[in-house]
């Protein structure tokens, strides 16, 4: 925030500024006006996950729907309604996938929706896109790589250079 003080003068000589205030000596002109001045943020930073990482998860065939294996995060440099993080599965992963795994809005947590088997498919890559909810949104994607190999849930980040 900055704070200006804006004084007027009149002019004549000599010049005197603003508000005419009778004392009873003096006629005495003053007048300053103090503004405050917020500055806005715009939506100017799109959301990102730290470094570009790729998310590693290992998850039990036998673990039930609805089970919350991840979580993933992402930040946004902006502040207020420009900075709010909204986790989507990219359209791609949607359609391959959303039947099987899904990620809540607000809070980045992957989870099955279906029941997981092994035999028919031992490996997803879905790839997760964080929006921010400013009037003009950015995304990031990350690379979300999944490992069904009848292990307990895991995760690990591991940083991918691209």
């Amino acid at each position: 925030m900055y704070r200006l003080a804006v004084v007027a003068y009149d002019g004549g000589v000599p010049a005197r500024s603003g508000t005419l205030v009778r004392s009873r000596v003096t006629l005495v002109r003053s007048g300053t006006l103090v503004v405050d001045v917020s500055v806005r943020d715009v939506n100017d930073n799109v959301p990102r996950f730290p470094g570009n990482a790729t998310f590693a998860a290992t998850v039990s065939e036998d673990v039930a729907v609805g089970t919350v294996v991840a979580t993933v995060r992402a930040g946004d440099a902006d502040s207020g309604a420009n900075a709010r993080i909204r986790y989507s599965l990219s359209p791609e992963t949607a359609r391959d996938h959303g039947r099987t795994f899904g990620v809540r809005a607000d809070s980045g947590e992957l989870f099955t929706r279906a029941a997981l088997d092994h035999e028919s498919r031992a490996h997803y890559a879905l790839y997760v896109t964080a929006s921010d909810r400013g009037a003009e949104t950015g995304n990031d994607v990350l690379d979300v790589e999944w490992d069904r190999s009848g292990n307990d849930v895991t995760a690990s980040d591991r940083v991918q250079s691209e």
